[in-house]
């Protein structure tokens, strides 16, 4: 039996002694960002069975996360001998601001060696927002998250650097503001600020 015509991931006698006829894992990252890496991931030697896949961030290894590429991707369609389910939708395991490159690997199922199937970088930006007006019962203002311009986000209000235990969430009209971003606790009001 020629190499070629052999199975994936098994041994085959050739005149120069048996060889491993194994394929390394394939696969791309379609997307990075501050909430999610996306991507899909398959091994040739063992289609139908999901691979796991590492994701690191800015190259720390030790700090990788692991998941398994089985989620249903409806764009794998166009890999027909593949099928869906080898998508992984992995979240982003950083929280801090800046840009960072993600790399993924997939795992070889047959000796476990990790093969690179892609970088991409993505950028955290903070959070961006005022306070608009405070009196000693209520503060005003506005807060998003220009990564998710649409989404409301908590904030959290903290006098005398003591933080207060409750979650307040930006999701109110606030003037000159795209969006719902706004907050208000208490009485106090977007004029007569006070300090």
């Amino acid at each position: 039996m020629a190499v070629q015509d052999a199975p994936s991931g098994t041994f085959v006698n050739t005149p120069g002694g048996f060889i491993l006829n194994n394929h390394v894992p394939i696969g791309i990252i379609q997307s990075a960002s501050p909430a999610v890496i996306s991507g899909w991931a398959a091994d040739l030697d063992t289609l139908g069975k999901p691979v796991k896949v590492e994701v690191v961030v800015d190259g720390k290894i030790a700090s990788a996360t692991t998941a398994t590429a089985s989620n249903v991707h409806t764009d794998l369609s166009i890999y027909p001998t593949l099928g869906n389910a080898y998508g992984f939708d992995v979240p982003t395991p950083t929280e801090n601001f800046g840009t960072h490159v993600v790399t993924v690997y997939a795992v070889d199922t047959f000796d476990g060696a990790w093969q690179i199937i892609g970088s991409k970088s993505y950028t955290d930006q903070r959070p961006i927002g005022i306070v608009a007006g405070i009196n000693k019962t209520g503060v005003v203002g506005f807060a998003f998250d220009p990564d998710n311009p649409a989404d409301s986000i908590k904030i959290l209000i903290a006098v005398d650097g003591q933080q207060s235990q409750t979650q307040y969430i930006a999701n109110r009209p606030f003037p000159g503001v795209v969006g719902n971003h706004g907050f208000a606790m208490g009485d106090a009001n977007y004029q007569g600020t006070q300090s």
